[in-house]
């Protein structure tokens, strides 16, 4: 039970008669003064002390009370199909706003103005976002070029006894040869008689394998994405390898090897692309005590390309030269015939990594599916 009090002291009487009626009937109210008290439970005594206290507080004017609200506020539910609630409620301007994340809906309060001001924002904004199919061709070229050549000689003497032959020479191999230093997995080779010394037979065999081979490998990763969305797609494997751990044993972990494309496509007004892209080709390297190692190849950009146009995006050229040479030791030092006596290794490779990306606005699904089955 509560009652509302004056503070003015010509209406004391009146307070008096309101606090008598409470007694009887459990509430009291001055329909032109907030003030309310609780007289439930309260003695006689205690109430009079209490309307004293009133009369003695000076009046400010002002009262704890809470803020009106306009008769004419409104709230409305606005479900959304494409954006997300929480990107479109900071540009809501209404006496209130909130959204409901279960079923992404905004709850708008306000005037009538401001709920057709939300609306209308919000059917400008709340719009399926264009996709973007993004294509890109690693094309790794290749350009081997290697070649051996060797010698290998001997002198033999031949003297049968019947059915038995004996052969004289140094470091003697199934053939009788002095000097073996072919090449190595030789594509053909030649043998000639090149003199006669008595009963002697020195024979010279030339070998040679020359190898040359050019080849590309291409990758052609595709994804497709929303415009400011973030995508990512990989292929490769995960090699294993160990590592020690703060205890001592050793555990076993993996590394990636993977081929990646990592792409966040921007389509502007006028229908071009904005790609912020990284490309990675990793392949598994030479082993090491640690582990393999990883060969890295990659390109990281930012490009404007248009609709369907084709650019190169970078390209890294490797180039690895090596020769060798095998001799025998004095022999091979000898003026004219030294050559006789060693082989010769030279090795030129060079590789080159070119990638190429093709993006593609789609406008609708099934754009999407024919733009994927078409791609070659």
């Amino acid at each position: 039970m509560s009652m509302a009090l004056p503070r003015s002291l010509t209406q004391r009487m009146a307070a008096y008669l309101l606090v008598l009626m409470s007694l009887v009937g459990g509430s009291a109210a001055l329909a032109d003064e907030p003030m309310r008290i609780d007289v439930r439970d309260m003695a006689l005594e205690e109430l009079l002390e209490q309307i004293e206290a009133l009369e003695n507080t000076p009046d400010t004017g002002t009262a704890d009370t809470p803020a009106p609200v306009g008769n004419d506020a409104l709230t409305r539910f606005i479900p959304l199909k494409y954006a997300q609630g929480d990107s479109l409620l900071p540009l809501i301007d209404a006496e209130s706003a909130r959204v409901d994340t279960r079923t992404n809906t905004l709850v708008v309060t306000g005037s009538p103005a401001q709920l057709a001001e939300a609306q209308a924002l919000i059917k400008r904004l709340d719009i399926p976002v264009r996709q973007v199919l993004i294509e890109a061709r690693i094309v790794i070229a290749s350009d081997d070029f290697s070649d051996e050549l060797g010698v290998r000689f001997g002198a033999r003497r031949e003297k049968s006894f019947g059915d038995t032959t004996f052969q004289l020479g140094g470091t003697r191999d199934a053939d009788g040869l002095l000097v073996d230093l072919p090449a190595g997995n030789a594509a053909g080779s030649a043998g000639i008689a090149i003199g006669k010394v008595g009963s002697y037979l020195l024979q010279l065999e030339l070998s040679a394998m020359e190898s040359e081979n050019r080849g590309e490998i291409v990758s052609s990763p595709r994804v497709v994405t929303a415009s400011h969305q973030r995508a990512e797609i990989k292929q490769g494997v995960q090699i294993p390898f160990e590592q020690a751990t703060s205890s001592g044993a050793t555990s076993i972990a993996f590394r990636e090897a993977v081929l990646g494309l990592v792409v966040t496509p921007q389509i502007t007004p006028d229908n071009h692309i904005q790609l912020a892209l990284a490309v990675n080709q990793d392949s598994r390297g030479e082993e090491t005590p640690d582990g393999p190692a990883i060969n890295t190849q990659s390109v990281r950009t930012n490009v404007l390309v248009a609709d369907g146009e084709t650019v190169v995006l970078g390209g890294v050229f490797e180039q690895t030269r090596r020769t060798g040479l095998r001799r025998v030791p004095i022999l091979a030092d000898l003026p004219g015939v030294g050559g006789l006596f060693q082989r010769r290794v030279r090795v030129d490779d060079r590789s080159e990594l070119l990638v190429f990306v093709t993006p593609r606005i789609l406008e609708n699904p099934a754009a999407m599916a024919n733009a994927v089955e078409s791609s070659p």
